[in-house]
């Protein structure tokens, strides 16, 4: 389908003594299930640095220039 709505999750690495963030399983699951067949989903697993989200995030959304995005946050 051509005209996919492009949607862009992402969610948080570890940190502190968490062996796993909780906002990456619940991606990954997503990631899983899909958002059906009119969407196109792409997943990004964060540090958890806001310097680093904020260099990073910019050029996610100019890679694949989404309709939505849903931002998880760190905890």
């Amino acid at each position: 389908m051509a005209n996919k709505k492009k949607v862009v999750v992402t969610g948080f690495e570890p940190f502190g003594e968490h062996a796993v963030n909780s906002s990456w399983v619940a991606v990954q699951e997503l990631e899983r299930l899909g958002l059906g067949e009119t969407v196109d989903l792409h997943v990004c697993e964060l540090p958890v640095d806001y310097q680093a989200v904020e260099n990073i995030l910019p050029s996610l959304w100019k890679e694949h220039q989404p309709q939505g995005g849903i931002p998880q946050r760190p905890y």
